[in-house]
């Protein structure tokens, strides 16, 4: 009998229960029913929110830079991305025309900025950036125009199985972002972080990185040219790319561990300077001009609290698409209308080391050499070098030691340029080499670079 009590009254306190329940679920669906327009807009907000919170990332700052140079320089983007001083230019009173100090202030580098992160669709991650700034110019001429920096997005997949129970990472970027040679930039103030020594490059790409044991990485990457890019008879034009139909390759191979980083790679790229020439006869052909350049590099750093210390070395080919000042030269002019072609050579090295968290101290130093060529230029006139430059140079090297402060979102700071470039008489260019040796001398420019910069 007690037993036959038990279970009724079990039964009993089951049945209670699922109608609790049911009445609680019953008066939070009457709840939301009797919620106001009001209610119910704020909730989708607060749920707006949250999902904003948890993709996306919008960033960017407000900046402006003031220098001052002692000459006149190669320098784009207003005169804020310096290259090297202008050779000397003497009028028929001996005075140095390009020996002319120049003052500019301006905020044209702020930036903007949207991350997208953490979608994922089964075990593929998806991220996104896209990023400009109002960094315009062009022969001369200003213009508040918004620049593209930044506009790709990711594929991820995680944990994927090899070999002895280990695991590898493997991501795969479309767009265009930084070109993998230049990762790896030094941190100076200055809007041209490191170059023309420093290669510099954006652009779109299709870049896979495999990552195994979260030490060495494999990069390889096809690069399509579109603010960067090569020169030629047409001056500066990706249209030489494109009549080549080759993309850019690149493969590199990358070592980190305990604050160390390694990284080895090389470039490769195949142009096409022209699409016709004049042959024998005086009658416009089509031509199967070609030149292929090899770019090796290394890079290496080194990270300790507060302490950096990194440095980039390359062997370029016609390294002017990666902001070298650089290029290639005409070795042969055939019956048939076609050239034959081959690269300038250079050599060009960066080191900087950094120290600090709020007040932070810094120098940079780097050296290029042109090395001219493996084989006879046809003569001085068909030398293609980047259009930033004069195919005068010889050489160049600048040290730059600066010191900034951050306070929260808040920096400022101060740097010193000196930057000297050798230059020699173009138009006699030896020809057996393609390296400008006659009349050299140097010219140097001093420049003051201040920085304040609000970022969000």
């Amino acid at each position: 009998m007690k037993k036959l009590l038990l279970i009724l009254i079990a039964i009993t306190a089951m049945i209670t229960s699922g109608y609790g329940a049911e009445q609680e679920t019953a008066n939070a669906a009457d709840t939301v029913k009797t919620l106001t327009k009001a209610e119910k807009k704020a909730l989708r907000k607060e749920k707006a929110k949250k999902e904003w919170k948890a993709h996306f990332n919008f960033y960017g700052f407000a900046r402006s830079y003031l220098t001052y140079d002692t000459r006149q320089g190669f320098a784009p983007i207003s005169g804020l991305y310096y290259f090297v001083p202008k050779d000397v230019n003497l009028n028929e009173y001996g005075q140095d025309l390009n020996a002319t100090p120049e003052f500019r202030y301006l905020s044209i580098t702020s930036r903007l900025g949207l991350d997208v992160k953490d979608y994922k669709y089964k075990s593929t991650h998806f991220g996104a950036k896209i990023e400009a700034d109002f960094a315009f110019s062009a022969n001369g001429t200003f213009a508040v125009a918004l620049r593209l920096r930044h506009a790709y997005f990711t594929m991820m997949w995680k944990d994927l199985p090899i070999a002895n129970n280990k695991t590898a990472k493997v991501q795969m970027l479309f767009g265009q972002t930084w070109h993998p040679i230049s990762r790896g930039n030094c941190e100076t103030l200055s809007f041209d972080t490191g170059s023309p020594f420093d290669v510099s490059n954006r652009s779109p790409q299709i870049t896979m990185d495999a990552t195994f044991d979260n030490r060495f990485t494999l990069t390889a990457s096809l690069v399509a040219q579109m603010q960067y890019v090569s020169t030629g008879p047409e001056g500066a034009s990706s249209a030489y790319q494109r009549y080549g139909l080759i993309p850019e390759a690149l493969l590199a191979f990358t070592y980190s561990d305990k604050g160390f980083t390694t990284r080895i790679g090389v470039d490769v790229l195949s142009i096409k300077p022209r699409k016709t020439g004049i042959d024998a006869n005086g009658v416009e052909v089509l031509v199967k001009d070609r030149v292929t350049s090899f770019t090796p590099y290394l890079f290496m750093e080194y990270r300790h609290k507060d302490f950096l210390i990194n440095a980039k070395t390359s062997y370029a080919e016609a390294g002017e698409h990666i902001n070298l000042i650089s290029g290639y030269a005409v070795t042969k002019m055939r019956a048939d209308g076609t050239w034959e072609y081959t690269p300038l050579h250079s050599s060009s090295t960066w080191m900087f080391i950094q120290y600090g968290s709020k007040y932070i101290g810094s120098v940079f130093g780097g050296y290029f050499k042109n090395l001219g060529t493996y084989e006879p230029i046809c003569d001085a006139e068909h030398v293609y070098v980047n259009g930033q430059s004069s195919p005068g140079i010889n050489q160049y090297w600048r040290i730059i030691p600066s010191f900034k402060v951050r306070l929260g979102k808040f920096m400022v700071g101060v740097e010193y340029h000196y930057t000297a470039a050798q230059y020699g008489d173009a138009t006699t260019r030896n020809l057996t080499n393609g390296i400008v040796e006659n009349n050299l001398h140097w010219v140097g420019n001093h420049r003051i670079l201040a920085l304040f910069q609000y970022s969000w």
